[in-house]
């Protein structure tokens, strides 16, 4: 229903208008109260010092100013005022304490006519003279005078949000070619903001477009404190809707009205977020209010609630955003246009000639009970009732509250904790003289279902619950346990992968089941066969690859090789020893046996130091011979030396006694993919990587010929890195925090694994996009934070927090460990007392790092994306 089938038909005079039927506690005045009429007013906003400007459809737009309406408008502007034609809305600047801006929306007498967006410059309670500036055209109007649209308000972006009709002409709802029918989103001054989601499918002032599909959008509102926007779309024949404001939607007409898909047309719809039908005289939506003022006057029952008004019917109801349900406010209105929470909270609405304030003023103590999680049941006085209710008790009343528990059916419930006032489950409230919220709070528990989806055995849950429900948020540590002759063989559901025990984070319902498979033959597989240690002693680890099920345990033959993690295992592990200092003379060996496969350890003679020099770090895709010079710190130290893995052959003798050198070969790497290794000389570390002869760029900023193609290149074919969007990696950008995460778990774990549920950071939350990754590394000891309580997670990171990073993810050991390292400072910029000092004195001696030059390390200097490639494919990338 279009408003100008009424506005020409009503008789504007106010005092035929009568009082409306309001809820118990709530009155209405007129408002200016000496009963000044207003002319054919359409709407209002209440500037940000407080006084009240009404539009006049006739080109007036009006000042109540301490509840009197001043005599001389604030401006008047020569208006088309044909059918719903006229000055039709009003916003402020949200700087216009400082500017004095004023906008207004009004349909212009040239011709051909059209609306427009004005701003004006206000000095006090008038505009000045000669300052209006025009700041959006619409098109040109049709000879139709209704479907104008016209409400503007600025959003909590800064934006200038503009709603259009569609001037009664269907089609041009659904086209990007004009701006009838939309939500329009400018910059103050008439410019187009970033961000807006048709851009790139329009030019021009077209790409002020926001949303589209909509036939009158008269009124829209957006939320305080959320920046939610709700917009009122005015119906044809059947319904009146009241849509979601997102950005991009397509509320569907002239294809759908509300839900009901109209014949003859098709095109997408986002259906409205609620929509009432023509029943009862209804026939337009007009006026919206989000009930959130600062300090709320109303009941709280009305707090986030959503106020709408008909214009045909003289009703006003209140709609719950959350379950989409609508009750009735108030009747009896005689055609309200617009509506308005004051800066006293107070609910004002606007007729086509006046204006009238909707206050509360309690009488019995209002006592509201609720329950949290909110939506739950409880008693008040034998009563039951769901959600939060509010009640008006007499003082010193007693009424009996009562929590039913448990609540829910299938896999969630809830159960009774406790009442905010420390009573029982059920007992007596004394009404005390001032409001008070009574809530009744209960545990969400969630049921984990176990079962066996193949072969024999059993799962143990720890902690054990007699029922199967957890509360919300606990971690259940689940463990297959194997029949004799089976094995277990992986989890299914809501676990997968084959680690066990395993854990599980109760933020749902859970269904798990593990598979068992007849025991198999084991055999097992080492990352490596043999490794040599300088004569400081190591902290290292060898991979076990063996079939699931397999079990193994690791055991040294010398007191010197300690076994620190991994000293027994099921299926792939890792085995993590320390070697102690040798203090003797000579070079000593020992056997590391895992399973029943033997592991060399050999370990340079004490006070014998090496160090490697070669011809390259990047070795040629075509292959070749290279060398490795052996500088030993004595004429009588003797070293062995090893390679992983084993494309690399080395050439000459693997042992030798001081100063020498080392020959070692590739062959062609015919492959698209760089591949990496390294060679161990007397515990020194020297890494490789040899580039491939196929390889294509996989990011468009880092070409072959870029310093880091070759690592960055297997980052992301490791599936550690993306990029930094589309098809970037962004090689100079610093690391964050966050993504350092991000790469050294992806890098240790892949995407599957387990984390704690419950945020150990209070400035990483769940919600945000590297919580998993840096739950994971605190949970495995590699950070503590930036402080106690603090992860810091968009900081950036130096090279010297890197090599704590690097080290302690590669050697497996937490923030608060200890291991071997070289005493001598190896950098003339990392001396003993810096704080990374042991972390980049072992970054170098793994062959990770040769510094930013030959004789510095550059600790401060921020970590680049690109430098972080080469520091992950060398520490934790290399077989």
């Amino acid at each position: 229903m279009l408003f100008s089938y009424f506005f020409a038909a009503i008789a504007l005079i106010r005092g035929l208008a009568c009082a409306a039927n309001l809820p118990a506690g709530f009155s209405e005045a007129l408002i200016p109260a000496d009963s000044t009429p207003l002319s054919s007013a359409t709407a209002m906003a209440f500037a940000p010092d407080g006084r009240l400007f009404v539009c006049e459809q006739g080109g007036k737009l009006r000042v109540i100013k301490n509840g009197r309406l001043l005599s001389t408008p604030f401006l008047t502007v020569p208006v088309d005022s044909d059918g719903e034609r006229g000055l039709l809305g009003v916003a402020f600047d949200p700087n216009f304490a400082s500017n004095n801006y004023v906008y207004v929306y009004y349909t212009v007498t040239t011709t051909p006519r059209h609306n427009q967006v004005s701003r004006f410059t206000a000095s006090g309670d008038e505009a000045l003279p000669n300052s209006e500036q025009i700041i959006l055209t619409l098109n040109d109007l049709s000879g139709a005078t209704n479907h104008n649209g016209g409400a503007i308000h600025f959003g909590p972006d800064g934006k200038l949000y503009i709603a259009v009709g569609e001037n009664a002409n269907r089609a041009n709802s659904q086209n990007l070619t004009n701006l009838l029918g939309k939500i329009l989103r400018i910059n103050p001054d008439g410019g187009i903001p970033q961000g807006n989601p048709f851009a790139n499918q329009t030019s021009g002032i077209n790409q002020a477009i926001w949303a589209i599909g909509l036939r009158n959008p008269f009124t829209f509102a957006f939320q305080p404190g959320t920046g939610r926007m709700f917009i009122n779309d005015v119906g044809e024949n059947t319904w009146e809707e009241i849509n979601d404001g997102i950005a991009g939607s397509n509320y569907g007409w002239p294809a759908w009205e509300a839900t009901t898909k109209q014949s003859g047309y098709d095109n997408p719809n986002t259906a409205p977020l609620y929509a009432y039908d023509h029943s009862g005289n209804a026939c337009s939506i007009a006026g919206g209010a989000f009930y959130n003022p600062s300090a709320a006057t109303f009941p709280v029952s009305y707090v986030g609630k959503y106020f709408f008004a008909d214009y045909c019917a003289g009703w006003i109801r209140v709609l719950d955003p959350v379950n989409r349900q609508a009750a009735e406010f108030a009747t009896g209105i005689s055609h309200p246009v617009d509506l308005k929470i004051g800066p006293d909270a107070s609910l004002y609405y606007l007729t086509r000639g006046a204006v009238y304030r909707v206050s509360y003023t309690p009488t019995d103590v209002q006592v509201t009970v609720q329950t949290s999680p909110p939506g739950l049941t409880f008693q008040v006085d034998g009563v039951t009732y769901t959600g939060q209710q509010i009640f008006a008790w007499a003082p010193a009343t007693v009424h009996t509250v009562a929590a039913i528990s448990p609540q829910g059916s299938g896999g969630t419930r809830q159960v009774f904790s406790s009442w905010s006032d420390s009573g029982a489950q059920a007992h007596g409230v004394n009404t005390p003289a001032n409001p008070v919220t009574l809530t009744a709070y209960f545990n969400t528990q969630y049921l984990l279902s176990a079962s066996i989806a193949g072969g024999s055995g059993s799962v143990q849950a720890n902690p054990a619950s007699a029922d199967g429900f957890y509360n919300a948020g606990t971690t259940v540590s689940l463990t297959a346990a194997p029949a004799a002759g089976y094995v277990f063989s992986g989890w299914s559901g809501d676990i997968s992968g084959a680690s066990n025990p395993a854990e599980l984070s109760m933020i749902a319902p859970r269904s798990v089941a593990a598979s068992f498979a007849p025991a198999p033959v084991c055999g097992y597989l080492l990352s490596s066969n043999a490794t040599t240690v300088a004569a400081t002693g190591d902290l290292r680890k060898v991979n076990v690859s063996a079939a699931s099920g397999c079990a193994w345990q690791a055991a040294s033959n010398a007191g010197w090789v300690t076994v620190v993690s991994g000293a027994s295992g099921a299926g792939n592990g890792s085995v993590r020893f320390r070697v102690e200092a040798n203090t003797n003379s000579t070079p000593r060996g020992a056997t590391l046996t895992i399973g029943d496969v033997p592991f060399t350890i050999t370990q340079a003679a004490g006070g014998c130091v090496f160090s490697l020099t070669g011809n390259d770090f990047t070795l040629a895709a075509a292959g070749g011979s290279y060398q490795l010079a052996i500088a030993a710190s004595g004429a009588t130290c003797q070293w062995s030396a090893t390679a992983t893995p084993s494309w690399i052959a080395l050439t000459t003798s693997t042992a030798g006694v001081g100063s020498g050198t080392l020959g070692f070969s590739v062959p062609p790497n015919i492959g698209s993919v760089p591949r990496s290794g390294y060679i161990v000389v007397g515990g020194q570390w020297w890494q490789v990587v040899q580039k491939a002869l196929s390889a294509e760029p996989v990011f468009t900023d880092v070409p072959l010929s870029h310093l880091f193609f070759d690592s960055i290149t297997l980052l992301k074919l490791d599936g550690i890195s993306a990029g930094c969007g589309g098809t970037q990696y962004c090689p100079e950008a610093p690391m964050t925090r966050s993504e350092m995460a991000a790469f050294l778990i992806r890098a240790l774990y892949g995407e599957t694994f387990t984390f704690p549920g419950t945020p150990y950071f209070s400035d990483v939350g769940t919600g945000h996009p590297y919580f998993r990754y840096i739950q994971k590394l605190r949970e495995i000891g590699v950070t503590n934070g930036c402080t106690t309580t603090a992860y810091c997670p968009d900081d950036t990171v130096t090279r010297g927090q890197m090599a704590a990073f690097i080290v302690r993810a590669r050697l497996g050991v937490t923030y608060a460990e200890t291991f071997p390292f070289l005493t001598a400072p190896l950098f003339d910029d990392v001396v003993t007392g810096n704080v990374f000092f042991n972390y980049i004195q072992k970054l170098k001696e793994l062959g990770i790092t040769s510094g930013c030059t030959p004789t510095a390390y550059c600790p401060n200097d921020l970590n680049t994306r690109g430098q972080m490639a080469v520091f992950l494919v060398r520490g934790l990338l290399t077989p």
